[in-house]
């Protein structure tokens, strides 16, 4: 049987699950430091979700700075959802910072943050180095999961969703023109999980883990994950080789339909 394209009541219940992926963070924080690969100073900026602020990707950003990548935040504000005049104060950010680093940038977006990774990676596609996402429904609006709870309250403070040039060119939806890697939970308690893959190919793929939607910015084997990324060296991307504990705790996934 498919599974549902939608979030499941028991899944949302358990999003109490974030404090202990919160508190996982701190208490394995400077061990994660430690073994997660070094960085090679390019910039990333990252990107928080829907009606969320930099506060809620600060351990995120915190750790990447640590190990050694020039990081960028949103700075604006509350992301209230996908509007073109946003995204254009982002794009122009993204090309100074290429500019004043003469490096390309590595977007990564929680949630609806990574709605805007994406679409920005088709629209400056030369200052774009690779896209990593977290739990982003970048499916969503192709299936009945655009019917779900999420997406009406989406819709409800958004009402000019559906004129937006940036939701009405759904770019947000399609392959990335640059390597990209979307990291989903099935237990995900928010969006539905099947909105959150795609079919892979020599440059994209889905890696699947056990977790909360909220705490996805603060889970040590996600933060593990995004820094294995990362860390690969420009124009030699691969696909994510899972070793050790993350062997076991996390696996690729091509199909969405074997998800």
């Amino acid at each position: 049987m498919p599974a549902p394209a939608h979030a499941s009541l028991l899944n949302s219940l358990l999003e109490a699950r974030a404090l202990a992926e919160i508190g996982s963070y701190y208490g394995l924080r400077r061990l994660l430091g430690r073994l997660a690969p070094r960085g090679d100073g390019h910039p990333v900026m990252v990107l928080p979700g829907f009606m969320a602020s930099d506060t809620l990707t600060r351990a995120l950003r915190d750790f990447l700075d640590e190990l050694g990548y020039e990081v960028h935040a949103w700075e604006l504000g509350r992301n209230p959802g996908l509007r073109i005049e946003l995204c254009e104060k982002l794009e122009a950010r993204l090309a100074v910072i290429r500019r004043n680093a003469n490096r390309r940038v590595s977007l990564v977006g929680w949630s609806l943050g990574g709605m805007y990774a994406r679409a920005i990676a088709h629209r400056q596609r030369e200052h774009v180095r690779q896209v990593i996402t977290l739990g982003t429904p970048f499916g969503i609006g192709t299936s009945d999961g655009a019917n779900g709870a999420i997406a009406r309250m989406y819709v409800a403070l958004n009402p000019q969703a559906a004129t937006d040039p940036l939701m009405a060119s759904g770019l947000a939806r399609e392959p990335t023109p640059v390597p990209s890697t979307s990291i989903f939970s099935v237990r995900d308690g928010i969006v539905p999980w099947t909105s959150c893959v795609e079919r892979c190919d020599a440059r994209r793929e889905n890696i699947r883990v056990s977790g909360s939607h909220c705490g996805m910015t603060y889970n040590p084997l996600i933060l593990a994950i995004v820094a294995e990324r990362l860390a690969q060296r420009e124009h030699a991307w691969r696909p994510f080789r899972p070793s050790g504990l993350s062997a076991l705790l996390s696996r690729p996934v091509c199909d969405p339909a074997a998800a």
